[in-house]
């Protein structure tokens, strides 16, 4: 299943919206970064690490219309309507608390994840505590592979977002979720 197959242009969340992803050096971040360039989304990225490498940019179907490194500003949200921030991200820095008053949204991977496949038919079960997620995570992933289509994603290794394109109605995915992928959890419905 392609991706158009999910998703047409006005189901992108919003037509016009200008996306800025808060932590793009990271592993979600980039699997962020990938999908709204694979689906044409306007966004710029923002890392307060400098000097990234940043050759991902090259293979880019859709380029960044600005990329933001180190110390991070209010001007950095001059027309973006939503933020995607990486786990780790924390909600308290100065730039989100901005946001906020500007009521600009605020979305974990996971919680942007959910709204593109919310009405798809697709299963989620969210694994976390304090110790034994990945243990759970992979065990209730062997437990349930044979009989159903299913993925082990988040915290675990892949970001859902990376395979949203493969998700069919009936598919059951597994998520790992670290305390930084629950701080948005009322926007999104697990099995």
């Amino acid at each position: 299943m392609k991706t158009e197959d999910i998703l047409t242009k006005t189901d992108k969340i919003n037509g016009s919206d200008h996306i800025l992803v808060i932590g793009f050096a990271s592993k979600t971040g980039n699997a962020v970064i990938k999908y709204l360039s694979e689906n044409e989304f306007d966004y710029s990225i923002s890392d307060t690490k400098e000097n990234n490498d940043l050759k991902f940019i090259e293979k880019s179907k859709t380029k960044p219309i600005k990329i933001f490194e180190g110390p991070q500003s209010n001007e950095q949200l001059n027309n973006i309507t939503k933020i995607i921030i990486a786990p780790g991200v924390p909600r308290t820095i100065p730039i989100l608390k901005e946001a906020e008053k500007r009521n600009i949204p605020i979305d974990s991977e996971i919680a942007f994840s959910y709204q593109l496949i919310k009405n798809k038919g697709i299963k989620l079960i969210g694994i976390t505590g304090t110790d034994g997620k990945s243990t759970t995570s992979a065990l209730t992933y062997h437990l349930i592979k044979d009989s159903y289509t299913t993925y082990l994603l988040g915290n675990y290794g892949e970001p859902l977002i990376n395979r949203l394109a493969e998700l069919e109605k009936n598919d059951i995915v597994i998520l790992e979720l670290s305390s930084y992928q629950l701080e948005d959890g009322e926007k999104y419905h697990l099995n």
